[in-house]
C-alpha cells in the first residue's frame, strides 16, 4: 500500500526561503556573523604558529647547559617572534583572545621589539572595539 505524500504549501515556501537564505549568506560574505567566523579563522591559524613556533624552541630552555647550535637557535628564535608579532596585529575576536595579547606581549617585552608600536596599537584597538561591543 502506497502512501502519497502532500506537501502543504507553506512548507514548500519555508524550504524555497531557506534556499534563498542560505544562497544569499554565501553570496554575501561581508555580514557581521561572516566577519566573525573569519576573524576567528584567521586568530586561530595566527595562534596555531605560535604555538608550533615556541615548540620548536623548547629543546634550548629545557637544555640551557648544552651549548646549542647558535645559528638554528637565532632561526627559530626569529621565527617565533615574527609568529608572535603577527598574532598580536590580528584582531582579537573575543575578550580572552585579548587577555592573551596582553599575557604574550608583557611576557615577550615586545614594545622593545622591531615593529612593536604596530603590535600595541593593534592591543589598543582591539580593547576599545570589544569594549564598545560590551557596552552595546
Amino acid at each position: 500500500m502506497t502512501r502519497e505524500h502532500r506537501v502543504s504549501r507553506r512548507v514548500r515556501l519555508g524550504a524555497a526561503c531557506v534556499g534563498a537564505l542560505s544562497v544569499a549568506a554565501r553570496a554575501f560574505p561581508s555580514s557581521s556573523f561572516q566577519r566573525r567566523l573569519e576573524s576567528r579563522r584567521c586568530w586561530d591559524r595566527a595562534l596555531a604558529l605560535v604555538r608550533r613556533a615556541e615548540a620548536r624552541l623548547v629543546p634550548w630552555r629545557i637544555a640551557a647547559e648544552c651549548d646549542p647550535d647558535e645559528a638554528l637557535f637565532g632561526r627559530r628564535l626569529g621565527a617565533f617572534y615574527r609568529a608572535l608579532k603577527r598574532l598580536l596585529r590580528t584582531p582579537a575576536p573575543d575578550l580572552r583572545a585579548l587577555a592573551l595579547k596582553l599575557d604574550l606581549a608583557i611576557d615577550h617585552e615586545i614594545a622593545e621589539l622591531t615593529g612593536g608600536k604596530a603590535c600595541l596599537i593593534a592591543l589598543k584597538r582591539d580593547a576599545r572595539r570589544l569594549a564598545s561591543l560590551r557596552s552595546s
